[in-house]
């Protein structure tokens, strides 16, 4: 199954980047954090395609790796020089939690976090495994795109 993560540039700021990915007839939020260059741990992915594997993280549990060579971008850990690894789709609310990562939920809202309201998004947990359940388990790819 092909997934689409499209993100919004409307939606998108310094802080965090929306989107919505697409798997089959699932529909999806996403939150990850701004474009910055493709910097490790503190960007969000870039544009192109990936191959995305089931994956057990020891802090994040069972999630999908994302594997992009093309993008700098590897499910291998340690990467190249350069690259950047262990980039996951897992549970979050929010950009401030990600290291580079994606984080799905049912809706998009707002949450008070550290002493400040923060767009995120919400039901990220029952998101995860509703694209788990989903994904069974198999490689699948994913394309990753700004809208127009």
């Amino acid at each position: 199954m092909d997934l689409t993560l499209t993100r919004s540039r409307a939606l998108s700021n310094d802080q965090e980047t929306f989107g919505q990915l697409t798997a089959g007839d699932l529909v999806l939020q996403t939150v990850e954090q701004p474009w910055r260059n493709n910097l490790i741990g503190h960007s969000c992915v870039p544009e192109g395609s990936y191959t995305i594997s089931p994956h057990e993280s020891p802090t994040k549990g069972s999630v999908y790796i994302l594997d992009g060579p093309a993008q700098n971008v590897y499910a291998e850990d340690p990467p190249p020089p350069g690259g950047r690894s262990l980039v996951l789709i897992h549970v979050a609310n929010c950009a401030m939690e990600l290291e580079g990562c994606i984080a799905p939920g049912l809706s998009r809202g707002t949450l008070l976090l550290h002493g400040a309201d923060r767009n995120c998004v919400l039901a990220s947990k029952t998101a995860l495994a509703q694209l788990l359940a989903l994904l069974a388990g198999q490689t699948h790819r994913l394309d990753v795109a700004w809208d127009a």
